[in-house]
């Protein structure tokens, strides 16, 4: 099954974000073998990418849930 990108309406397409998964509650379960690159470290993205393009989104068991951090940078 295909799962669009998710798109962060909002931030400055200027600005560069640093892009991390919130662990305080572990780990959600994915159905995916591999999941994003992202997934595991943060990373620093353009808001420009972010907005318009997005980023790949992992495909979680049900009840599952995870929050993403973007902090701008520089």
């Amino acid at each position: 099954s295909y799962l669009p990108n998710a798109k962060f309406a909002g931030l400055n397409p200027a600005k560069n974000y640093r892009v991390k998964r919130i662990r305080d509650w572990g780990d959600p379960k994915t159905l995916q073998i591999k999941p994003p690159a992202w997934w595991e470290d943060e990373l620093v993205i353009s808001g420009d990418l972010l907005v318009n393009i997005g980023l790949a989104m992992p495909v979680l068991c049900p009840a599952n849930a995870f929050l993403i951090s973007c902090e701008q940078v520089g």
